[in-house]
């Protein structure tokens, strides 16, 4: 005779408590056993409940870097504020005193430079934000050439490539021998039509 089927909320309340249970190390059949239930029907919440927590490591992964994305867009636009600032005019006094006494004061205005430290938070919080998107994972390419070349029909590509190098080499040495200006022995040789 099957087990009576058991209603939504208590589902939830034995998925509740058979996630407690297995994160403790407990076996299957003893979860079963103590809920009243087939060590199958555990594999089989045990199942859902595996499903439910990649979803929601996907989900939280994704709201942690969108909620870092944003600390960094705020962090980025203080750099960008200070950095402004940092080029306005900066004002200078100057005292003279005579005896103690101030009888001469003098304001100069000099050109603000700009903060270099403010520039480099803003590339900080370019990199940081590409690190976080994924932007740098892929860092080369490897192609094998070797590969590539017999795949498209080439039996011996090694033997072409030395080929290739040996007319290379010979073109730039009968070039340097006749004084480089291209017109050597074998390119006069050649017929243009």
């Amino acid at each position: 005779m099957a087990a009576p089927k058991r209603t939504k909320f208590e589902r939830e309340k034995d998925l509740l408590e058979i996630s407690h249970l297995y994160l403790q190390g407990i076996t299957q059949a003893e979860i079963g056993q103590s809920l009243d239930v087939t060590q199958q029907q555990i594999c089989y919440d045990l199942k859902i409940l595996r499903k439910r927590w990649l979803q929601s490591s996907v989900l939280n992964i994704d709201l942690a870097k969108a909620k870092e994305l944003a600390r960094i867009d705020h962090l980025e636009r203080e750099y960008w504020v200070a950095w402004e600032k940092s080029k306005n005019p900066v004002k200078t006094k100057g005292h003279k005193k005579v005896d103690g006494q101030v009888i001469e004061t003098t304001v100069q205005a000099e050109t603000g430079t700009g903060d270099p430290r403010f520039l480099a938070g803003v590339q900080w919080c370019i990199n940081k934000r590409c690190d976080i998107v994924g932007m740098d994972e892929v860092k080369t390419l490897v192609i094998d050439w070797r590969e590539q070349a017999k795949a498209a029909g080439i039996e011996d590509p090694d033997a072409i490539v030395e080929q290739l190098a040996a007319q290379y080499t010979a073109e730039l040495l009968g070039e340097h021998i006749s004084g480089g200006n291209g017109d050597s022995t074998e390119a006069r040789s050649k017929d243009p039509a």
